[in-house]
């Protein structure tokens, strides 16, 4: 069939070009074949199979209409026929007579020539299903029916395909983005002011141009995926329905125009036929915000190989929409109800319902619309409501929808970041800019927020304008050789003047920027080996890591002392604990010693340590290379976790204060999220199972206790995911599609009691969200170091003795996987011996446990290689014994 409709496609135009040469065909971009009859698509009774299809054919190269004696060659049509009327039957229906099977090319004739414009179609093209309905012209927009009437002898005539609903809003984007940005039409997230009402002109609304009003918004979702916010309105100037202006004694249709236009003005109002309600006066009454989820990995990175063994994007392939759970397109129902492309929905092209406004309609028993009712329907759109605002892997979105107005020709809204109350935005010139954390300068008393690009660096100041603040660029910009860095930049004060540096490392130098005498200084060191982690500022000194050398320097002193070959450190009160690969160092910093070097049971990873203090007293936690936890204290390395998943790597770690009793260690590992006490003790609810996302190996947690409860903010590869304590995700604290280039940072502002949270983007923009915290600072895991050396202060009291409480023993998982398992105790909070025994009753393993004051415990036992079998262990607990037997797989 395709190699046919190629040859009557060549065969079509060359013909016209010999019976007429005086045709320009180079003159033209768009091109029609209007053949005789009807259309395959509309031959409802199907008993004229061989009628032409409706559609937009494009050629390979060679296969070309060659015309005007060869310099044009034409590779692409529309194929249209003379009518669509056929089929023609007549129904009754509450004593009123139809006659149906009538309809006008102007629909069919849009579609196509929306081909040529260079868009796609919206339906499934394998099997004609609709994906986005009647909301789109590129899918079923040209089925709309009017009703004409009453004839002579009182029937009326449905017509479908007069008026051609408009593109939707990724259509009209494809096609008039960059337009639309000039004029103001289309707006991104960071365009508007968040927080604030805001006005969304419907499409099919004639705007004055001095005063233009956004028809789309853009949010992103993640990398690859946003929504599409428009305004669609049925009758945006309110006179209750449309009229149509024709030519040729009626028979072609021109243009929507109002009911009583003398001189048939155009309206515009090609959305009228879209799902409305009707009111007893026969009025149209509808419409509001409609959404559309664009997925671009599937539009433009997922797709096909042609014959000859080439890719072809679904795009390009006009197949964006043939999965329908998989759509690159598609429109979230406010209704929540599949009722669009569903094969068993009686409304699977849309219903009224699909549009997000204020209120419930009130209905008569008729189903006639009389006023919106006080009950809400949709008028909000986030991450926790019904339906969601999700991606397609069901991660939330950062942004949400709220206080959408009623239907109208200018809708209000708000749109949100977060679970953040303020927001501001500052826009730069170039693309690659990167925000630091805060330091402080002699311009002013006030934190200032560096931002720097490819040559220069700007302040904003924390300024007070009335009872609000914001971030204020009052010194302009400071230009600046390109900064470069392998880590995290860090601040320190070296010289002791109060005014804090930003630190940066670029293999083995050190470069300071500081602004302390109202200027810029720009200044470095340098040391003979690379510097394999971001310095550490503590006491007056930045420490910093170099070969087999732990360096200390401020603007009196520069020294160093040798230590293992290191990688990363931590420090907390006068001691500082670097980790080498084979080696833990502790450093006294009152005189600057080694005080102990101790062997690691394997290998240490690219992991920051982190340093639990309770009441003075340190336990330093750190990952080996196999993603094993360890902890140091009381002179001893134990490990504390043996990682299950060992194809995958672990983030960093984070401490937190699980209750009152005990703090805890908590990192995501895959789809699971572990918190642990001291002792290795899995928590209640651990661990998480965040299936089907993956935490972002190597990255760093945060962890926040906003009114009273603790949220675990775990590091995916598009944002932060938030859970709580009790195992669930919380959708409301996600951060998740804000597009941070580079670092994020959370940062408590004391005055006026506000956290904030701030990143640069890849456009070039600085956004800061802020959040009001009554009860005081929410931070308590600030990602990188907790924002500091790496410590947390911890509650730890132990739990009260068990009486009269006979301790019990069970192995997990039963049966085992590896030489490696958990025996979970009760009631044993004194002295362990585990001795592991083959079938035969040998003794294979042995492992003492300290006590440890807790009546639940969970022991990590190692017996190394296991083969598959029963076993017997035995543990013994304050002169009891219990007896287990578990199997390896």
């Amino acid at each position: 069939f395709i190699a046919r409709m190629e040859e009557y496609f060549k065969v079509a135009f060359e013909t016209a070009d010999a019976l007429d040469p005086q045709i320009d065909f180079g003159s033209y971009g768009h091109y029609m074949i209007i053949h005789a009859g009807s259309d395959w698509q509309h031959d409802v009774r199907g008993d004229t199979p061989s009628d032409l299809p409706s559609f937009f054919i494009r050629v390979g190269a060679g296969k070309e209409a060659v015309v005007n004696n060869g310099t044009v060659l034409i590779p692409h049509a529309c194929n249209v026929p003379s009518m669509i009327t056929q089929d023609l039957r007549s129904y009754t229906e509450n004593d009123t007579s139809f006659n149906a099977g009538y309809g006008a090319l102007n629909s069919v004739v849009a579609h196509e020539f929306g081909h040529s414009l260079g868009l796609v179609d919206l339906y499934n093209v394998f099997n004609y299903q609709p994906m986005v309905g009647v909301f789109d012209i590129m899918d079923s927009g040209g089925t709309g029916v009017m009703v004409d009437g009453p004839d002579d002898d009182g029937s009326y005539t449905q017509i479908e395909g007069i008026l051609p609903v408009l593109p939707g809003a990724w259509s009209r984007k494809l096609l008039f983005e960059d337009y639309y940005r000039q004029t103001g039409h289309f707006k991104d997230v960071d365009q508007i002011p968040l927080y604030q009402d805001i006005r969304l002109s419907a499409a099919s609304h004639g705007q004055n141009p001095a005063n233009i009003q956004p028809t789309i918004l853009k949010i992103p979702l993640n990398a690859n995926e946003y929504v599409l916010v428009e305004n669609r309105n049925v009758d945006p100037d309110g006179d209750g329905g449309t009229a149509v202006f024709g030519a040729l004694n009626g028979r072609v249709i021109l243009h929507p125009t109002a009911y009583n236009d003398e001189t048939n003005q155009p309206t515009y109002e090609y959305d009228y036929l879209l799902p409305s309600f009707i009111d007893p006066q026969d009025r149209s009454i509808g419409g509001g915000v409609m959404v559309w989820h664009i997925d671009n990995d599937m539009i433009y990175n997922q797709g096909v190989i042609d014959s000859e063994g080439n890719f072809r994007s679904h795009f390009e392939n006009n197949t964006v929409n043939v999965i329908y759970n998989r759509r690159g397109v598609k429109i979230i129902e406010a209704d929540g109800l599949p009722d669009i492309g569903y094969d068993y929905s009686w409304f699977w092209t849309g219903t009224p319902f699909e549009y997000f406004h204020k209120n419930k309609p009130n209905l008569n028993a008729n189903g006639e619309f009389l006023s919106w009712s006080g009950l809400p329907w949709r008028p909000d759109l986030g991450p926790e409501t019904s339906p969601p605002l999700v991606d397609n892997a069901g991660l939330p979105g950062f942004y949400s929808l709220s206080d959408i107005d009623h239907p109208s020709p200018n809708m209000s809204l708000r749109v949100n970041g977060g679970f953040f109350d303020t927001a501001q935005v500052i826009s730069f010139d170039q693309d690659a800019v990167v925000a630091t954390p805060l330091i402080n300068s002699s311009f002013s008393s006030q934190p200032e927020l560096p931002v720097i690009s490819a040559s220069t660096i700007d302040l904003h100041t924390y300024t007070a304008l009335g009872t609000a603040y914001t971030w204020i660029n009052q010194m302009g910009s400071f230009d600046l050789s390109p900064v470069q860095t392998d880590h995290p930049i860090v601040t320190a004060d070296v010289n002791a003047n109060g005014y804090t540096e930003l630190v940066t490392v670029k293999g083995n130098g050190i470069r300071f920027l500081e602004f302390a005498l109202d200027d810029l200084s720009d200044w470095g060191i340098a040391t003979s080996a690379v510097i394999p982690s971001a310095p550490l500022f503590h006491q007056g000194y930045l420490y910093y890591l170099s070969g087999d050398h732990l360096h200390r320097y401020n603007s009196t002193n520069h020294d160093s002392l040798r230590v293992s070959q290191a990688l990363t450190m931590a420090a907390a009160g006068n001691k500082l604990y670097v980790i080498s690969s084979g080696y833990l160092d502790r450093v006294t910093l009152d005189d600057f010693t080694l005080e102990a070097s101790l062997p690691l049971p394997e290998r240490a990873g690219p992991y920051e340590p982190v340093v639990l203090d309770i009441a003075g007293i340190h336990y330093l936690f750190f990952l080996a290379e196999t993603g094993h936890l360890y902890r140091y204290g009381n002179g001893d390395i134990n490990k504390v976790f043996h990682n299950p998943h060992s194809a995958n790597q672990p983030t960093q770690l984070a401490l937190l204060q699980y209750d009152d009793r005990n703090p805890a260690v908590v990192f995501g590992i895959a789809d699971r999220i572990y918190a642990l006490r001291m002792d290795g003790t899995l928590l209640a609810g651990y661990p998480q199972n965040i299936h089907p996302w993956q935490v972002s190996a190597r990255s760093h947690p945060l962890v926040l206790a906003p009114d009273g409860q603790t949220i675990v903010l775990m590091p995916l590869a598009g944002g932060y995911l938030a859970t709580d304590t009790s195992g669930g995700i919380n959708r409301r604290y996600s951060l998740v599609g804000n597009r941070p280039s580079g670092d994020s940072y959370l940062v408590w502002m004391n005055v006026p009691g506000t956290v904030i949270w701030y990143y640069c983007d890849q456009d070039g923009n600085l956004h800061v969200f802020g959040k009001p915290a009554q009860s005081g600072d929410p931070i308590v895991w600030n990602g990188f170091r907790n924002g500091g050396t790496g410590v947390f202060s911890g509650l730890y009291q132990a739990d009260d003795p068990p009486v009269n409480a006979e301790f019990s023993a069970l192995i997990f998982p039963n049966p085992v996987r590896s030489g490696s398992f958990h025996v979970r105790l009760e009631n044993a909070p004194e002295a362990v011996q585990i001795s592991i025994y083959n079938i035969v009753g040998q003794l294979i393993h042995a492992q003492s446990f300290t006590p440890y004051p807790a009546n639940n415990r969970d022991l990590l036992v190692e017996v190394g290689k296991l083969s598959p079998g029963v076993y017997l262990a035995v543990v013994e607990h304050d002169g009891k014994s219990k007896r287990i037997r578990f199997a390896r797989d």
